[in-house]
């Protein structure tokens, strides 16, 4: 018999545990390069299974057969099963054999465990505590704890550390604090509120589709259900987890749900469970519903339909974009390719776990946020990385759009307010367009060629304080408000126009005064701003007068043109090269087109002519004015500009000689 195994170790192990017939014995194997604690049975001497009560024995019984076979085997080993209270703690590395000094990490931890059995390990450099409690079969390498209470054993030599209590108390409370410590991973897992959903199918219906599922699952589940097979898995446990898992799937993670169905399978009437279940069910069906991504779910409601799940998702995604202050130069950029994304999930989009998935090309992001495919692209990104609103589930691969998930609010922010500050009409005033005016940026730097602008717009920012000042429930917003709101300096907001020097350059107004001039917003006798009655008229007034519609309309057909060239690319064949007439013919056309450009009012190559006919501006803006507005490919290229210059200058003199008639 070991050494260790005297009469005076012996009477140290509790008496609560020597009275149950969960003893094995085990010895040393290699296994894997290393040296592993095999557990026997002490009977029949052949490997124990800490799943199967019938390979394991009495106490006395282990301890005969270690007497007899000193050299065969180790000592005696205690299996933990659901059938008893008891659990066990692990803590490896935290002792001096030689010594016996033990690390200050373990004796703090030592302490909360009081009237607990704690014996030194066989090693001598560890120690195991067995307790009254429930711990949760976790194992935690990197610091050497490992925790459980079921389906292990734990080696035994009596070699205690301190005296031995006579009865075992309940150190729940310590292994919690333990399990908080060192097992973080374990933490309840919290289901978002708007997944409060169930599926609106009777049980039966239910487990029909789950025994229907398509490749090995509903195979997998016919076994585990109904048959309470666990012969593809290594333990009980493994197995119960396994069916927790496809009954969260089909349940869409109703914990109640899940609990009742498991309870009517063949594998919970398996002897052995039921104790431990009434305890544990709730956090065993929590853990399963944390481990899985995925749920069945039914055709939800339309976005449009009142009630609909999918809407009331959308709306407080929205009322939370609509309290953001999106701070920053790209914030307004941002927010309106949000909410393009919020658009387009309300009707293509479907709930998930963690948010709503939905599909979308940057193309039309990019259109419906009023912005250009490039910047879409970016703020995309800025989106992902620096505002955690959205995530990449899958990119795109040029035949396939992208899939986003757009995360759901947290609890506290989730609200279903109507948040009625919310529409297309705010994202189509882009960003500023070409504006003839300003040769010189808001510091005084001379602009190069290519900076300077055609048109004037109001730009993202200007829609974002409209947005704010609408949703103020006809109170209005002071200006320390929209700079709180927004996260901006109020003088940003409100700045005046200046001139550098008599005749240097001129630094333009802020937002807000290009908003008042615009007559979308006014100002009361106590400085509070507000909306006109009629605002949706004024923007669709400004949206046509400063060029955004037809930007918007230019764009649609790009796109189109180029979802259509792409779709098509294996059917076309080179051109040959055009003849002279052909040139001659595409020439007059482009006169045509220029000449047309001009005649039509209000457009932009007509504004722009008109302010180079009255000295404000260059020709060469002129020319670029029609380039951009038929969307000549490489329009900024030398090369194609030259194309127009001639059609331009012809077109030109028509447009002079018929105002002069």
């Amino acid at each position: 018999m070991p050494e260790v195994y005297t009469r005076k170790t012996l009477e140290e192990i509790p008496n609560e545990l020597a009275e149950r017939n969960q003893f094995v014995v085990w010895r040393w194997e290699k296994r894997n390069g290393k040296s592993t604690k095999v557990p026997y049975s002490s009977s029949s001497h052949k490997r124990a299974d800490t799943t199967d009560p019938n390979t394991w024995g009495s106490f006395r019984t282990a301890l005969r057969t270690v007497r007899r076979n000193p050299k065969h085997y180790a000592g005696l080993g205690f299996v933990f099963s659901i059938d008893d209270q008891f659990a066990a703690i692990d803590l490896d590395h935290c002792r001096d054999p030689e010594t016996g000094a033990i690390s200050e990490w373990a004796v703090e931890g030592l302490k909360a465990f009081r009237g607990a059995y704690i014996e030194i390990s066989p090693s001598g450099t560890g120690l195991h505590i067995i307790c009254r409690g429930h711990a949760p079969n976790r194992n935690n390498r990197r610091d050497g704890i490992e925790a459980y209470s079921s389906q292990r054993f734990f080696t035994l030599t009596g070699n205690t550390l301190r005296a031995a209590p006579k009865q075992l108390s309940n150190c729940q409370d310590a292994i919690d604090d333990l399990v908080r410590k060192y097992f973080q991973f374990t933490k309840e897992p919290t289901i978002p509120a708007p997944l409060a959903t169930t599926v609106a199918l009777e049980d039966k219906e239910l487990l029909d589709k789950a025994r229907g599922a398509r490749s090995s699952k509903g195979e997998e589940f016919i076994a585990l259900y109904d048959q309470g097979d666990i012969s593809t898995f290594p333990s009980h446990s493994e197995a119960r987890f396994a069916l927790l898992r496809h009954l969260a799937f089909w349940t869409c993670w109703e914990l109640e749900r899940i609990a009742r169905l498991y309870e009517s399978s063949a594998l919970y009437r398996m002897p052995g469970y039921h104790k431990k279940w009434a305890r544990l069910w709730r956090t065993e069906c929590q853990n399963a519903i944390a481990a899985t991504p995925r749920a069945y779910r039914q055709e939800a409601k339309p976005a449009t339909e009142e009630g609909g799940e999918l809407a009331h998702i959308i709306a407080a995604l929205k009322v939370q974009a609509a309290r953001m202050a999106w701070e920053g130069r790209s914030g307004p950029t941002d927010r309106h390719v949000y909410d393009a994304l919020l658009d387009m999930a309300a009707r293509y989009g479907t709930p998930a776990k963690r948010g709503v998935i939905v599909s979308a090309d940057v193309r039309t992001l990019a259109l419906n946020a009023g912005t250009s495919r490039q910047t879409a692209m970016k703020s995309l990104h800025r989106l992902r990385e620096d505002r955690d609103l959205i995530r990449l589930s899958r990119r795109s691969n040029g035949y396939k759009a992208a899939v986003y998930l757009l995360k759901y609010p947290a609890p506290a922010k989730l609200t279903t307010i109507p948040c009625v500050h919310y529409g297309q009409l705010y994202r189509n005033l882009r960003n500023r367009g070409p504006d003839p005016v300003h040769e010189y940026d808001k510091n005084g730097r001379k602009l190069p060629v290519g900076r300077r602008y055609l048109l004037s717009r109001l730009g993202k920012l200007p829609a974002l304080i409209l947005e704010k000042v609408a949703g103020s429930s006809g109170r209005g917003m002071s200006l320390t408000e929209l700079a709180g709101a927004l996260g901006r300096g109020a003088y940003d907001l409100a700045r005046p126009r200046k001139v550098f020097g008599p005749d240097g350059p001129e630094r333009p107004s802020g937002p807000i005064p290009k908003l008042l001039e615009a007559g979308l917003i006014t100002q009361d006798a106590c400085g509070l701003y507000h909306v006109p009655s009629d605002l949706e008229e004024r923007l669709q007034i400004e949206l046509a007068a400063s060029g955004c519609d037809d930007a918007r309309k230019r764009d649609a057909d790009r796109y189109d043109d180029e979802r259509y060239a792409f779709r098509h690319r294996d059917e076309h064949l080179p051109d040959d090269a055009p003849s002279v007439e052909d040139m001659g013919a595409k020439r007059r056309e482009r006169v045509h087109l220029a000449l047309e450009a001009f005649c039509r009012e209000g457009s932009g190559p007509q504004i722009v002519l008109h302010t180079y006919l009255d000295g404000d501006t260059e020709f060469e803006y002129v020319v670029r004015s029609v380039a951009y507005s038929y969307r000549a490919p490489g329009s900024s290229k030398a090369s194609e500009l030259s194309l127009w210059q001639q059609a331009v200058e012809d077109a030109c003199q028509l447009y002079i000689g018929e105002v002069s008639e």
